[in-house]
């Protein structure tokens, strides 16, 4: 009886251990994502300014695009279940670091809610044409929805830069 109980106990310890090493690495992956997509979203933004809107035929643009959508895993992971507060607060740190303090603490929660909205999207045909260093025809789908989404989340920069 004392055995068995040790055991349940060491398994227990154990399983602790794993689940805090788990979240620690969400964690870490969170922030290197975060950092990414804010890096993409200030690139994208940079373009957007100067272009007036977000050009598909700019490889620039199709890039970040694709890099902001392989770096929306953390949201499309979780979206069934509630994502752990510290992998937000993590992804959203990143995201301040990434975009140069674009996203910051009066806007972080209505980038992360367009963020949301833009992982729920099939984006593989963006993607696939930074793979392929193509442009991407604006028909393609769900890319008018991206576009909108990310315009949205842009739209939030020149709102505080006036």
């Amino acid at each position: 009886m004392k055995i068995k109980s040790l055991i349940v106990a060491a398994a227990a310890i154990i399983v602790t251990a794993a689940s805090c090493g788990l979240l620690k690495s969400a964690a870490s992956t969170a922030l290197s994502a975060g950092s990414s997509v804010g890096s993409a979203l200030a690139s994208i933004y940079a373009q957007y300014k100067a272009d007036g809107k977000i050009d598909l035929s700019n490889l620039g643009n199709i890039i970040n695009i694709a890099t902001i959508a392989n770096n929306l895993g953390i949201f499309k992971k979780n979206a069934n279940e509630a994502t752990p507060v510290s992998v937000i607060d993590q992804f959203t740190k990143g995201l301040v670091d990434g975009s140069a303090n674009l996203v910051n603490k009066d806007n972080s929660a209505s980038i992360l809610s367009g963020l949301t909205t833009l992982s729920k999207l099939d984006l593989s045909s963006i993607t696939t044409a930074a793979e392929n260093e193509q442009a991407v025809s604006a028909t393609a789908q769900n890319v008018s929805a991206a576009v909108n989404a990310i315009t949205g989340i842009l739209n939030q920069f020149k709102q505080q830069q006036k």
